[in-house]
């Protein structure tokens, strides 16, 4: 084939952003043998560009990218084997698990490396890529380091599996949502081990897409909250109203309203959550019914009744649900409230609401009240 009827291939390499750090392996069996490299191969014919990135980093790494953003190309030409490259670079500052070598006939090893102590002799695309001045180079910062702690511990099977159950498809209520597949007890140890993590820290976890990252974020939260004096609560409720909007699944919702939220209101005004439960905000609605879990654990229910009457009209089944989890615990407390609440409520409480409500009760009593039998 003449040079003129030759034509460069596209390849994609995947720059994974751990700690501050670079994943690289050692190139053999091929062009570029002894060379250090990214993760990467060629993109497929009708292959998008953020697909074969992750295609090549599991196949190559097992490494799985949670989010991907576009880096710089570079135009490759290697002389002496004839070949021409246009590489694209790929970031993922995000990924799931630990480097494995999966293909020993093409690479010697995975490690990593700061951004300005890669290994050298470097493949020719990092060689155009660094004759562009481009760079990653910084500090880890402690956010950095527990993202890249919870990285490790990260397990995509179980990532798979929560991606389903937390309703993150196109259209559900957590659509977008981002899972490592990290237990929620690893999570709580996690977050003891830095318990001691700023409110800056705090607020760059919470303001993660990766599911996790913001649930450690809460627990570093709550923690900051039950251990502070009273400014540094008043200081961490405002800091939580400020990011609801980070507050958005159900599970961080319901481990974070009534300790932080709820908490902080035990002697004062509990007016901002007549203001959340109108909310347009699924879970700002939710976080003022959760929230008064905090005054019925201390013998308070009159809170509870009033916002879940004002939430008996609510289209969410998730509000159907908490609404009815915390009647459940407010009849705990006062079970002829409970009673009376469903009497007068009976014809507009949705169903899942009413059974949620009265799950404690025998199943003689149950059934009455399911069908709306009060005589006793």
């Amino acid at each position: 084939m003449t040079a003129r009827n030759k034509r460069p291939y596209i390849g994609v390499a995947i720059i994974v952003v751990r700690e501050g750090r670079v994943l690289l392996g050692q190139r053999r069996n091929s062009h570029g043998a002894g060379t250090w490299q990214f993760p990467g191969g060629h993109l497929e014919f009708g292959e998008s560009i953020e697909a074969c990135a992750r295609r090549e980093l599991y196949e190559e790494t097992g490494l799985s990218a949670l989010s991907l953003r576009r880096g710089p190309f570079t135009n490759d030409l290697f002389e002496s084997e004839g070949k021409h490259y246009v590489t694209l670079f790929m970031i993922a500052e995000h990924t799931v698990g630990r480097p494995r070598l999966k293909e020993p006939d093409k690479c010697e090893r995975w490690d990593w490396f700061p951004w300005s102590r890669m290994p050298k002799p470097h493949f020719l695309p990092i060689v155009n890529l660094l004759r562009q001045e481009f760079s990653i180079d910084q500090e880890p910062s402690v956010a950095a380091s527990i993202k890249s702690e919870l990285a490790e511990m990260g397990d995509p099977q179980r990532a798979r599996v929560q991606q389903r159950f937390f309703k993150t498809g196109p259209g559900e209520y957590a659509a977008g949502d981002l899972f490592l597949g990290i237990k929620v007890g690893q999570l709580r140890k996690l977050a003891v081990r830095h318990a001691d993590a700023g409110i800056a820290v705090i607020a760059d976890l919470l303001q993660s897409p990766v599911h996790e990252h913001r649930h450690v974020a809460l627990f570093l939260l709550i923690h900051r909250f039950q251990n502070g004096g009273i400014q540094e609560r008043r200081e961490v409720a405002a800091f939580y109203l400020a990011h609801t909007a980070f507050v958005n699944n159900w599970d961080l919702v319901d481990c974070s309203a009534y300790t932080i939220l709820g908490a902080s209101m035990e002697d004062g005004d509990r007016g901002v959550l007549d203001r959340l439960v109108c909310s347009r905000n699924l879970w700002e609605r939710r976080i003022a019914i959760v929230a008064t879990w905090h005054f019925i654990r201390a013998g308070q229910v009159t809170d509870t009744f009033r916002l879940a009457a004002k939430l008996l009209d609510d289209d969410e089944d998730l509000i159907h649900k908490a609404v009815g989890w915390m009647l459940r615990e407010a009849g705990k407390r006062d079970e002829a409230a409970l009673v009376t609440f469903i009497e007068t409520h009976y014809r507009q409480m949705p169903r899942t609401m009413l059974r949620y409500a009265i799950e404690r009760f025998e199943e003689t009593r149950r059934l009455k009240l399911l069908k709306g039998a009060f005589d006793g």
